[in-house]
């Protein structure tokens, strides 16, 4: 019996780009046929995203300003042997226009006799194709473009016909394993160059150079902050003003449960004012003796942080990111800052969540074999402190620059 889940809510974009001779009166109007597919989006969300927009934030959904702009088609999901329409039969049905049954993918109605995607046809035709996921590029929605196989679940030969189908251009995304998120912005940038330079070629050298001027200035006011962090990091270190604001954390109370809800309000409150990278440079020199006396496990610790300072991020009044999305939402950051609130809300508590059930961090990871405990003990187990570490007696030099770096490596891997 298949367990997987029968809906993903990952935002699935699919294009086809049309980048030669048009061969037909619709090809000659669309330069490009881009497809964006949101996968496990149905009527319901489309109303309800429509409501919020027009009747809370005042403004038309950009959805709807895309559908008026150009010519909108509904195509129906009806998989053929179940109640319930799964991503591997709607893709496929949207890629062949074909009713298939479920769990299939790139297959005809039999679900053995594979079919012909619309990603194909444009391939026989000469011209330019691909396919782009915010999810796994094997996943079944992608998938189903480009592969053909009787069940979603062999990824495997997914993987191995998506790189024999010949598409020009095949990224897979974060939730794929294959790329971190700094690498995807990486890669979403030289995407964007070729299809600026390559497909449509409206990248000019002055629209390049004006791009990279803004890029450089944003980069800059980081990096400056960065330095004169890590500069202070260095300084507190040496004179010893870190290990006196260790002291003074593990002297507020002899108890790990309390100390480390003593230091999540303070990275709450310091993710609030300061960026990310900076809260990382100046605090972990202070925190790391404090993870040495409780014995706490530097995996478990840094995802406490990551998490607390990404919601840092999005709370106001500096709340970084919320000018990111106010800008791209075009809406004042007072009316972003009501609608997040329920989102921080759910936040805090994952990080209490996080917190207070330690295993959980660590727990998933080596379940599934990808971190070692190395033959350690549980350290919590004896109630020493909330998570276990593979030495019970670790000890770190002061001033310790060199750790607070490869812990900082760490919590952001």
């Amino acid at each position: 019996m298949d367990m997987r889940p029968r809906f993903r809510s990952h935002a699935v974009l699919l294009i086809v780009g049309l980048l030669f001779l048009p061969v037909s009166s619709l090809a000659a109007q669309a330069k490009n046929i881009i497809l964006m597919i949101g996968d496990g989006m149905g009527p319901s969300h489309f109303g309800a995203a429509w409501l919020y927009s027009n009747r809370v934030l005042g403004k038309e959904l950009r959805m709807v300003e895309v559908m008026k702009s150009g010519r909108t088609a509904y195509l129906v999901n009806d998989t053929a042997d179940a109640i319930v329409t799964e991503s591997a039969g709607a893709a496929t049905q949207i890629a062949c226009g074909v009713r298939v049954p479920a769990r299939a993918v790139g297959m005809g109605p039999d679900g053995k006799t594979p079919c012909t995607t619309v990603l194909e046809l444009a391939k026989g035709k000469g011209l330019a194709t691909g396919l782009v996921t915010t999810s796994g590029i094997t996943d079944a929605t992608p998938a189903a473009f480009a592969t053909h196989v009787p069940h979603r679940s062999d990824e495997a030969s997914v993987a191995a016909q998506e790189l024999q189908a010949g598409v020009d251009v095949l990224l897979g995304g974060i939730y794929g394993g294959i790329f971190t998120p700094t690498e995807a912005a990486v890669v979403a940038v030289f995407y964007g160059l070729f299809v600026g330079a390559v497909v449509h070629r409206n990248l000019t050298w002055a629209v390049l150079y004006g791009t990279l001027r803004d890029a450089a200035l944003s980069s800059a006011v980081v990096m400056v902050i960065v330095a004169f962090a890590g500069l202070f990091a260095w300084a507190g270190s040496t004179l010893g003003a870190m290990d006196k604001a260790a002291a003074f954390i593990i002297s507020l109370s002899g108890s790990p449960w309390v100390t480390i809800l003593w230091v999540n309000l303070l990275l709450f409150i310091a993710g609030m004012l300061l960026d990310a990278v900076s809260i990382y440079y100046v605090f972990l020199p202070i925190f790391l003796p404090v993870m040495a006396h409780f014995h706490w496990d530097p995996i478990w610790f840094g995802v406490v942080m990551t998490v607390n300072l990404a919601t840092g991020q999005v709370t106001p009044p500096v709340a970084v990111n919320l000018y990111v999305a106010a800008n791209l939402a075009r809406i004042s950051l007072e009316t972003i800052s009501r609608a997040v609130v329920p989102f921080v809300l759910a936040m805090l508590g994952a990080l209490l969540v996080i917190t207070y059930l330690p295993r959980l961090p660590p727990g998933c990871p080596s379940s599934c074999g990808s971190i070692s405990e190395h033959g350690g003990r549980r350290s919590g187990a004896g109630g020493r402190g909330p998570a276990w570490h593979a030495d019970p007696t670790p000890r770190l030099p002061s001033p310790v620059p060199r750790p607070a770096i490869r812990a900082l490596r760490l919590s952001q891997s």
